[in-house]
């Protein structure tokens, strides 16, 4: 037998049933509402997500390029930056500068030490000269440095040179070259000495 159902047809169920329908279709619709919330809220979340990484992804592309201009802070760094430069530069020239005035320095003042010490033996020199007149010119005396060859214990040569360390080198060549016999020597010593010619010879060595 067909079972008829339409809409004066009457159900009976308990009271309990009902409720329990009602309660039942209460928290399914309290569920889909919270369920749309829900995926309202992420897909809020995802398209905000989503528009931060774009700008994101410009800034990151467009900073270092220049395109998106420069924060007052990284301006100012940049002035900063390049005054720095420039001082540094003006450090570099003067450094360059006062070590070439410092090589100027010590080199006049290794001329300024060789000129005093050519001043005090130049007055040593005129306190020890004795001049006299003789034989038509005048003769000195004065302290000289000179290579003396002895023969058989004899001064048979003198001569006058510039100074000790000139005359030892002399010294030493004629050493190589000379006999047994010979001797050189150095000494520093008052002598006689006549200017002729131009030039300065040794008229005969005064040893005290």
């Amino acid at each position: 037998m067909a079972l008829k159902i339409s809409e004066e047809a009457a159900v009976q169920m308990p009271m309990k049933t009902v409720a329990s329908l009602i309660a039942l279709v209460a928290i399914g619709t309290w569920a889909f509402f919270g369920i749309q919330e829900k995926l309202n809220s992420n897909s809020t979340k995802l398209e905000l997500m989503e528009k931060d990484l774009i700008e994101n992804t410009a800034f990151r592309i467009g900073w270092p390029r220049g395109t998106l201009g420069s924060l007052p802070a990284d301006s100012e760094q940049f002035m900063l930056i390049e005054e720095l430069y420039k001082q540094v530069e003006k450090l570099q020239i003067q450094q360059e500068s006062g070590m070439h005035n410092k090589v100027n320095i010590e080199f006049l003042t290794k001329q300024l030490e060789k000129a005093l010490e050519d001043i005090e033996e130049l007055k040593d020199s005129n306190r020890e000269i004795h001049y006299k007149n003789g034989n038509g010119g005048w003769n000195m005396e004065e302290i000289v440095i000179a290579l003396l060859m002895i023969v058989n214990q004899e001064i048979k040569e003198h001569r006058i040179q510039p100074n000790m360390s000139t005359c030892l080198k002399g010294k030493r060549v004629a050493e190589r070259e000379s006999k047994s016999h010979v001797q050189y020597q150095c000494i520093k010593s008052l002598a006689e000495t006549e200017i002729y010619m131009g030039e300065k010879s040794i008229v005969k060595l005064i040893l005290k």
